[in-house]
């Protein structure tokens, strides 16, 4: 008996990576929500609800995490939300570089303000002073 070859190298063909067409656009997911729902921000500095595609969640290989790029749809029905279309490996976000569609600088600043917000964690600790209790009476 041969030894069986593992065919786990993700091959792209780069001319059918999927471009923005009339009502669609570029994203990046700044947090996951959970229930297939992230934080999708744009180009135009607001974050709208990204619904995942149902399409997307059963294939593994396109797997949505913090600073994912994505391709979305706008919903003509409700504002605030868009439908996660496709979701970019990498080597498909440097072809969408190359051919103008996206710029680096974009996605770098948006992933620096997002990890700023998260180091922070929105709590403010200064001074124990005010405590109410004394942990060495403990």
């Amino acid at each position: 008996m041969g030894k069986k070859k593992s065919n786990n190298t993700v091959s792209t063909n780069l001319k059918e990576t999927p471009f923005a067409q009339m009502g669609q656009d570029y994203g990046i997911c700044t947090k996951s929500l959970g229930d297939r729902r992230f934080d999708v921000y744009f180009t135009t500095g607001e974050t709208k609800l990204g619904s995942l595609r149902g399409g997307i969640k059963k294939n593994k290989k396109s797997w949505v995490s913090r600073g994912s790029v994505v391709l979305v749809s706008f919903r003509s029905f409700q504002d605030d939300k868009v439908d996660i279309l496709y979701v970019y490996n990498d080597d498909e976000v440097k072809y969408l570089y190359k051919s103008g569609e996206m710029s680096k600088d974009w996605r770098n600043s948006v992933l620096d303000e997002t990890t700023k917000d998260e180091n922070r964690g929105g709590i403010d600790i200064e001074d124990d002073d005010d405590c109410a209790f004394n942990l060495d009476e403990i």
